[in-house]
């Protein structure tokens, strides 16, 4: 059955989800009933038991809602400023210029709240979470907005309201896109890039290592994965995924011999391909070695994802050939001596 048109694959932008989740807060108040204010409240709950304070939510909410105070997405306050929330909703943009630490401070410095609860809210996906707890935010990303309208009060709230299940849709519609790099053919991914962040997200979890995000350049850039650094004499090593294509990259410290370096590095790393045996990698030289402060040395000669016979990828197999690469470095860092 063909699907119904979703709000919000048109209502894309923050502005869009700033507009839903101060709405959804508002349901929260006590003068209102049903599921709309029970999924408001299971919101504010999630949010109030992850904290690291364990908070309690008062049993009886009375709350009002703005939109860009002091620059805030969603400010809110609750039972007369018994408690404050922070609400930065992001959809794939990162925090900038140190907003969450700015935002607290100008809440924090009216001295009028007993608690200040900063809320990281993101549809989207990024490789890092631990720095946003660090500054004291819970984290609400789309897993746990999912978990939320998959729960009782969420079903419950779909089934009245057609903004909630919209939005409900909407996520897991950016969820299958993700989960795109298990079913799709790889010759896709490059239409769908939340394919990339997919299956960057998953090589983190199984190399346990990396980091990952989107390289700006003058072609139009790429998402880029970049893993197991090794500080080395006037730089460090490290792997590189730029979309298809696999590097062995050297990071130039300030003051080091770029040229040296690049020579160097190019040199060992193709050495220590030809010595190690039983790799499933082939390791070759660019075809243009530039000089700079990243500088790629060596690449591997073809695409390293390995595809099935539908062209879907095996991502074991894939993960086999990236550890192929990590034993390359390694061996050039331990084994290979400087070129002279």
């Amino acid at each position: 059955m063909e699907s119904k048109p979703c709000l919000f694959d048109y209502a894309t932008s923050e502005l869009s989800q700033d507009a839903f989740f101060a709405w959804l807060l508002a349901w929260a108040d006590k003068k209102y009933a049903g599921p709309e204010h029970d999924l408001a409240l299971s919101f504010l709950n999630t949010v109030f038991k992850k904290d690291i304070r364990n908070l309690s939510l008062p049993s009886n909410v009375s709350i009002q809602v703005w939109r860009q105070y002091y620059h805030i997405d969603v400010f809110c306050t609750i039972n007369d400023g018994e408690y404050a929330l922070i609400l930065e909703d992001k959809v794939n943009a990162q925090q900038h210029d140190k907003q969450l630490e700015r935002y607290l401070e100008n809440v924090l410095g009216e001295k009028k709240y007993k608690n200040v609860v900063g809320i990281y809210c993101k549809t989207g996906d990024q490789s890092n979470w631990a720095e946003i707890e660090k500054l004291g935010y819970v984290v609400m990303n789309r897993a746990e907005l999912m978990k939320l309208f998959d729960s009782p009060e969420g079903i419950a709230a779909c089934s009245l309201n057609k903004i909630i299940a919209d939005f409900a849709c909407h996520l897991r519609g950016i969820e299958n896109l993700t989960n795109g790099y298990k079913t799709d053919s790889i010759e896709t991914w490059n239409e769908n890039w939340n394919a990339w962040k997919g299956f960057y997200m998953a090589l983190q979890d199984t190399l346990e290592d990396g980091s990952w995000d989107y390289v700006p350049n003058p072609s139009g850039g790429f998402m880029g994965f970049w893993w197991h650094w090794k500080e080395v004499e006037g730089g460090n090593v490290y792997l590189q995924l730029e979309m298809g294509k696999a590097c062995f990259k050297v990071e130039v410290y300030e003051g080091a011999d770029a040229q040296s370096l690049k020579s160097d590095w190019n040199e060992r790393f193709l050495k220590a391909c030809k010595e190690i045996s039983g790799i499933p990698i082939n390791v070759v030289r660019p075809p243009v070695l530039r000089v700079g402060t990243w500088m790629t040395v060596a690449t591997l000669d073809a695409d390293y994802r390995v595809v099935d016979s539908n062209g879907k990828l095996d991502f074991s197999a894939t993960v086999a050939k990236l550890r192929g690469m990590e034993r390359v470095l390694d061996y050039a860092v331990n084994e290979v001596s400087p070129v002279k």
